[in-house]
């Protein structure tokens, strides 16, 4: 049987579920809201009464209608928010992909609001992401340009065109042809640089590979161009003036195979183009190449008499004066110092050669006017011609070089042209290397020792070890040609230490007050540990270090080698003293002073023979005792022979004489036998005084 309580009592509870539908929905209708709680007040007064009034169901009915009205009606408005909402959503995302991260909350309003806040904030990343990257496009060193794939310009920034000298402007939007006019318009591109672009272009965007390449223009500029097609079809190209790059290029190529003093090719691009010659020369017959190899004649001499400025200025005017006698087709290099070459190219032409030779020999004859100076120099000449004396580069440079060295000896300023009897001279400067070799391993040199005096007592203060090599099936080579042996080979390392250990061996029995001096070359002092074989050597033949001089000439190159000064100075160190050999023949022996302090100077053997015969050489010899005075250094005058020229030394100041007139170079017997009567005279003097 129907019960109107059981009703009654659960229509509070359905009201109360109808409102909580409406919130959840999102309702915010007034009307639905106060049907809701009317219908809610009804059913809980008919609850208390337990009876139902029709007008009270009329009113609740009406209620109810309107409150599933508002339902329905709020359910359709939700799906559009929520279609809303996931739009806007979507936006963001596009924008930001973190924007996807982020969930809604809450009814469908309030999400909307949540993506809103979300499009906002990507919004502004995006645009905070395009300022920086149109900040780092317009601060690109290079020009960039996007053309899209409808042929309009996409993107560009101002570097662009300031390459090409146009003013700042926008040109995006512009039609490529009408871009690209403007562009080579304003470098006025010839017609070529045009059409090599276009073509270079117009294969990117046909097979849409990455390119590199460079457009050089009339006014030596150079602008490289690296573009590539995107994945949406534009066409991304970036623009740099590389002039400067390509310029610094040259430059350095330039300095790498030119002569900087005299801008002739150097050794390097004449050995590169002299090999060109020679194999061109294999394929074609008639094709002749000819070596000429060439020296200034007394060239050492002016640089050493006036120094380096004139020196270079000498072989400056020297090139101009070849160069005018070598035909534009032919190749004159500097090789080095005072070496030139020639590669003379001709047609069966074995003659041309020496015709040319000849008039470089004339043209150098004439004297030269530098600052003041009238410098006169000559040049000797060696000739070889390809497959007519020899068939390789390395063969020709050899004849060549022979045929120099018999013009030299000559008498100079002369040509030679090679012939086969002066291999002759190779084979014997081989056959002398090998018996050096075995000389020095088998100790079979022998030492010979010259005596230096004090000028005013006469008494012996020093001996100079000179090497001497006798070969028993040739005799007595002279110093001069196993020296040059020695230091053309390498040989004079080993040789130098075999000189040093005999010469402070030989040394020890003569007595504390008299030392022994050995000539040192440069290379003895680039080897490395050269200061602890000198203390070896030392410690093992038991004489002190005080007692060792290590004479240097002057044309060692000391005063722009810091390592070599650094081996002086440790030298000085452990006591060994170091002298200045033939001082007074470089120009370079001032600065050698200045770099470091000598303990003696040797007078050059050439000044002090002319002593006597004439005031220049006095004055010369008279400079250099001064000088070494005031620096509080001893003197040592090389080459005295008479007693004039002692007496004029002595007068000077000078300390030590070295000459034929107080020894020749003698075996070690005879310094002995002089060391014996010195000190025998000695005793007698002592002897008499004590009388």
């Amino acid at each position: 049987m129907f019960d109107p309580r059981r009703i009654t009592l659960s229509i509070p509870r359905l009201s109360r579920s109808i409102e909580k539908r409406l919130k959840m929905a999102g309702g915010t209708s007034l009307v639905a809201l106060t049907a809701a709680n009317i219908f809610s007040l009804l059913f809980c007064a008919a609850g208390i009464y337990h009876r139902l009034d029709p007008w009270l169901v009329l009113i609740a009915a009406v209620s109810m209608a309107l409150c599933v009205a508002a339902i329905l009606i709020k359910k359709g408005e939700s799906r559009r928010l929520n279609e809303l909402t996931e739009s806007v959503r979507a936006l963001a995302r596009s924008f930001d992909e973190t924007a996807a991260l982020i969930a809604g909350e809450g009814d469908e309003v309030d999400q909307l609001a949540q993506a809103l806040d979300v499009l906002r904030e990507s919004s502004r990343r995006a645009m905070v992401s395009e300022a920086n990257l149109k900040a780092a496009v317009e601060n690109m060193v290079e020009g960039i340009v996007m053309i899209s794939a409808n042929g309009k310009v996409a993107l560009h920034n101002q570097r662009l065109l300031k390459i090409f000298g146009l003013p700042a402007m926008n040109a995006i939007g512009l039609p490529r042809a009408e871009f690209n006019a403007m562009l080579v318009g304003a470098l006025r591109w010839p017609r070529s640089a045009q059409d090599y672009l276009q073509k270079q272009l117009a294969e990117i965007r046909s097979d849409g590979n990455y390119r590199v390449f460079d457009v050089e223009l009339p006014d030596n500029r150079v602008l490289r161009y690296s573009a590539s097609m995107l994945v949406d079809g534009n066409v991304m190209s970036y623009v740099e003036d590389i002039s400067e790059q390509r310029a610094a290029a040259a430059s350095i190529l330039r300095l790498a195979h030119y002569d900087t003093l005299t801008d002739l090719p150097n050794r390097t691009l004449f050995q590169e183009r002299f090999v060109t010659a020679v194999e061109s020369a294999e394929r074609e017959p008639a094709a002749c190449v000819t070596l000429l190899l060439c020296d200034l004649d007394r060239f050492k001499a002016v640089n050493d008499t006036y120094g380096h400025p004139v020196g270079d200025e000498l072989l400056r005017q020297a090139t101009r004066r070849m160069r005018a006698q070598v035909r534009t087709d032919n190749i004159l290099a500097r090789l080095g110092g005072d070496e030139f070459a020639v590669i003379y190219l001709s047609r069966n032409d074995h003659e041309g050669a020496e015709g040319l030779a000849r008039r470089l020999v004339a043209c150098l004859e004439q004297p030269f006017e530098i600052r003041g100076h009238e410098v006169s120099v000559g040049i000797s000449i060696g000739i070889a011609t390809a497959r007519v004396h020899a068939t390789s580069v390395d063969d020709l440079m050899i004849r060549a070089d022979l045929a120099l060295y018999a013009a030299k000896q000559d008498g100079r300023n002369r040509h030679r042209v090679y012939e086969p009897a002066m291999s002759m001279f190779t084979d014997e400067y081989g056959g002398l290397e090998s018996a050096l070799r075995k000389a020095i391993d088998n100790d079979s040199l022998h030492i010979h020792y010259q005596p230096q005096v004090d000028l005013r007592t006469r008494r012996i203060v020093a001996f100079e070890a000179l090497a001497r090599w006798d070969r028993a099936e040739r005799g007595t080579v002279s110093a001069d040609t196993f020296i040059s042996v020695a230091e053309k080979s390498g040989l004079i390392v080993p040789l130098g230490a075999w000189v040093l250990r005999r010469a402070c061996t030989d040394a020890l029995g003569w007595g504390d007050d008299i030392m022994i001096a050995v000539n040192v070359a440069p290379q003895q002092l680039r080897t490395e540990g050269f200061v602890d074989m000198v203390s070896d050597v030392l410690a093992k033949a038991g004489l002190k270090a005080t007692r060792l001089e290590l004479e240097i000439t002057e044309s060692a190159p000391l005063y722009d080698d810091e390592a070599m000064l650094t081996v002086l100075r440790k030298l000085a160190i452990i006591g060994v003293r170091v002298s200045m050999d033939d001082f007074g023949t470089g120009n370079t022996g001032l600065s050698y002073l200045h770099k470091f302090r000598f303990d003696r100077l040797k007078i050059d053997q050439s000044f002090v023979r002319k002593l006597g015969d004439g005031r220049e050489a006095e004055l010369i010899v008279n400079a250099i005792v001064e000088l070494s005075v005031s620096l509080n250094v001893e003197t040592v005058a090389e080459g005295i022979e008479t007693e004039q020229q002692a007496a004029i030394l002595r007068s000077m100041n000078c300390s030590i004489g070295q000459g034929f007139l107080f020894g020749r170079p003698a075996p070690l017997s005879v310094a002995n036998s002089l060391i014996a009567e010195q000190n025998a005279a000695f005793a007698n003097d002592q002897l008499v005084s004590r009388r």
